[in-house]
């Protein structure tokens, strides 16, 4: 009887060891895959100070600046504008969806198939707002204003022909 115990007590003993080796070799794996993936994290991370933006002026007097991707291109993008006041921006749609950062000023977007300046709202700083694919929209300011638009490429503004613009 005390063989049989004497044999549990060393096939107990060698599995509790066996064990803990098991935990330990896959917590160093768990470690180091973890350590791998913050170090690619790492060296992929885009990081934008505003002075090196690098701003276009458009023909309507949009300032415009590619922060990351290229909105023609498949492909996460994200840009910034400058709008100055008074701008207006007719009704148009995108066949991907746009998610918008109000970042200073006041941007006025209305959404539908008229343009109702009166049915528009008022996104102040701060404001995010994600616009789905096919939506038919509009835009204007009364200030200058810095919104940030962020999307997949390839990203084209289809603008409606619309008499009441």
């Amino acid at each position: 009887m005390n063989s049989i115990k004497s044999d549990n007590m060393k096939i107990y003993s060698f599995l509790r060891l066996l064990s803990l080796l098991i935990v330990s070799i896959i917590i160093s794996t768990a470690k180091l895959f973890a350590q791998e993936t913050n170090d690619k994290k790492v060296d992929t991370a885009i990081l934008v100070n505003v002075s090196n933006l690098k701003w276009t002026t458009q023909p309507n007097g949009i300032k415009v600046a590619i922060i990351q991707g290229d909105p023609a291109k498949p492909g996460l993008f994200t840009q910034r504008f400058i709008f100055p006041a008074g701008m207006k921006l007719p009704l148009h749609w995108h066949t991907s969806s746009e998610t918008i950062t109000v970042i200073t000023g006041s941007l006025y977007h209305g959404i539908g198939l008229t343009p109702d300046e009166a049915k528009a709202t008022k996104m102040q700083a701060g404001a995010f707002m994600v616009i789905p694919p096919n939506t038919t929209h509009f835009a204007f300011t009364k200030e200058e204003c810095i919104v940030q638009v962020q999307g997949t490429g390839p990203f084209v503004r289809n603008v409606v022909n619309n008499n009441k613009q």
